[in-house]
Formats: C-alpha cells, structure tokens, sequence
C-alpha cells in the first residue's frame, strides 16, 4: 500500500490483519516468522490468509507480495503485545530467526526490536515465587441449602425430606470439589517452583564446574568456538523454560571464557562450525528438515556433517538461509544463537 492509500482500505487492511491475528496459534508460527522476514510464504500461512481474505474479500494476495509479509509482521507484532505464552514464544522464535539481527522484516523495520524487548522483559516474570494460599470460603447457598433441611414426623418415626437434601449434599460437594482444585493447584505451583530450583541448581553445577557433559572433558581445554557451540547446546538442555533463560549469555560467557585470555576474537561461521564437535552434527535432522532456514546454525551443523570432507556444504547453506557461512561471530553470539535455537524447536514442527 502506498502513501495514497485511500482511508477505507487501510481500515479494510487492519481488519484483515484482526482476523489473522485472532486465528494465529502456535501451529503457524514457522510460518508466519518466516513470511514476516521475507524469507517466503508458504502453505503454513494459507489458514491466516483465508481468514484475512474473509473479513476483507478485497485482499488478493500473491506469496511474494509485499502487503503479504506486512500483515505477517502486524500479526505477529500484536500477538507479542498481549504478552502471553504465544507471544513470548513469537518473540523467541524471531529474535532466533533473525540471526543476531542480519535478518530483517522488509516491511517492519522495527518488528526485531519489538521481540527482543519482549523476549527479555517475559524471561525476567517467567519464574515468580509461590504465595501462600487459602482455602476458598464457603458459598453463603451452601449454609442456607443445610438450613433447609427439614425433619418431617410421620407415623413411622422422623424422616429427612428428600428434595432440599439432595440440594445440600450438591453444594457440599460442589465446594469440597473448590478446595480440592485449590489444593491441587496450590500444590502444583510448589511442585513446579521446585522443579525450577532444581533446573537452576543443575545449571549452576555446570557453569561452576565448566565440564561439557558431551565430550566428558573441560570446556577450557577446547578451542573458543567448540566450547561455545557444545556450551549453548548443554545450557539448552538444562533448562525445561519455554522462552528459554534471561541470564543466558552470562552464564554462556562465564563457561566459555574460563581461563582463556585476551579479547575474543570473531570468527567465520564456516571456520567456527569445522571446530564444531562432530557428536553434534547428527542431532538436528528432525528439527532442520522443516526449519532449516529459521535455525541456521543448527542447519549448519547438520549441513556440515552430511558432506564429505571435500565437498563444500556452504552454497547450500547460503540458498536455503540467504546467511553468508563467512559472516562473522563472537563466540558468545554463536553460542547464544545455538542454545536459543534448541529452545525454540522445541515447539517447531518437527521430520517425523
């Protein structure tokens, strides 16, 4: 749309992207994320597309049209702004995409920034503290439903009488039902807040310790790029959070950096990726087969250890990523990237 839209088909467009937003789940957000940085449309987005097309018959869109990516990014703009489940996984899943920022939206200039911003301020509420609990109070009905119940004399002796009985012993059960659910609830919570404390102290085992658990050895007798892929690989598995840890790069820092001197020096991504321990090359065929151009040091990995040794896997990786393999990172950068992709394939569509 240009600067002289007319007014009526702006308003027909923000209708549009309303109703793509209201249809937005989880099950397109590879999709969406891939639209929204002109990486492609493709059949994921068709559902999102056909409610836009309903509520404003007008839009007839083409993959490769620019207003297709717009509506992308606008539905996943507002979907971060609401703050829920959905949205910091949306948040993750661009700031992951966009590679530290190489990738941008074409149409939305700002959309990264929005999910780095998001991602960070939802790590940081992610985990808060249990609070003491209540049982919930009685129902006023529930009193006045046994206060009803009557004693009737008859020939043969006293009887209850059956219907405000029954009306009783429901509101009874209803609220025992109440304090069972909060009980379970409140006890969830706990169970949860524990298991959050325990994820945290096997993490800080690790850091301290700065042993890698795949090759068995100490992270600071590795080359810089190697402990720093086997070090966002390890981090990743250690933690069960959706939106993945606030601390992370520090904590990636301190297990890289570990007796090691001097400024950290950027390296290619082909040269950090032939340092790359080959126990990892094997690991991300079900999450790259579908998402290799999301998770692209992941797809490196995989890409790398699929070819022989004098067969060059960068081409490919260029055609599938539009990344150059001799982009430059730091071994804190790479390993952040790593350890956020393995957290956001988690919910990705995954090879069966």
């Amino acid at each position: 749309m240009g600067i002289a839209t007319a007014p009526e088909i702006i308003a027909a467009r923000k209708t549009a992207a309303e109703a793509g937003y209201n249809l937005f789940k989880a099950v397109h957000l590879a999709s969406a994320v891939r639209g929204a940085l002109g990486l492609g449309v493709d059949a994921g987005a068709k559902p999102l597309f056909d409610a836009m097309h309903q509520a404003d018959p007008t839009l007839d869109l083409e993959p490769s049209d620019l207003e297709a990516v717009a509506l992308l990014a606008a539905v996943l703009s507002a979907e971060m702004k609401e703050r829920s489940r959905l949205g910091g996984l949306t948040a993750l899943a661009l700031v992951t995409a966009a590679f530290g920022a190489v990738r941008q939206s074409p149409t939305h200039p700002q959309l990264i920034r929005e999910a780095e911003e998001t991602l960070a301020n939802m790590q940081i509420s992610v985990a808060s503290r249990p609070t003491d609990s209540a049982a919930p109070e009685m129902p006023s009905d529930v009193t006045g439903s046994l206060d009803e119940v009557t004693i009737q004399n008859t020939p043969y002796g006293q009887i209850v009488a059956p219907a405000p009985t029954k009306a009783a012993i429901r509101k009874v059960a209803d609220y025992a039902l109440a304090v069972q659910a909060a009980a379970i609830a409140s006890v969830n919570n706990a169970n949860a807040y524990t298991r959050r404390l325990e994820e945290e102290l096997r993490t800080y085992w690790w850091v301290v310790g700065g042993w890698s658990d795949e090759l068995n050895k100490p992270f600071r007798l590795m080359k810089q790029s190697e402990a720093a892929i086997l070090a966002g690989y390890e981090l990743a598995a250690k933690t069960t959070l959706p939106l993945g840890l606030f601390a992370a790069l520090a904590l990636l820092d301190r297990v890289i950096r570990e007796d090691r001197k001097g400024r950290p020096q950027k390296l290619a991504l082909s040269d950090s990726i032939a340092e790359a321990p080959a126990v990892l090359q094997t690991r991300f065929q079900a999450a790259t087969a579908l998402n290799g151009d999301l998770l692209p040091v992941s797809l490196a990995l995989q890409l790398s250890g699929e070819v022989g040794e004098d067969e060059d896997w960068r081409p490919r990786f260029k055609r599938i990523t539009r990344i150059s393999a001799d982009s430059k990172m730091g071994p804190h950068d790479l390993a952040l990237q790593l350890y956020r992709e393995v957290v956001i394939a988690r919910v990705l569509p995954r090879a069966k």
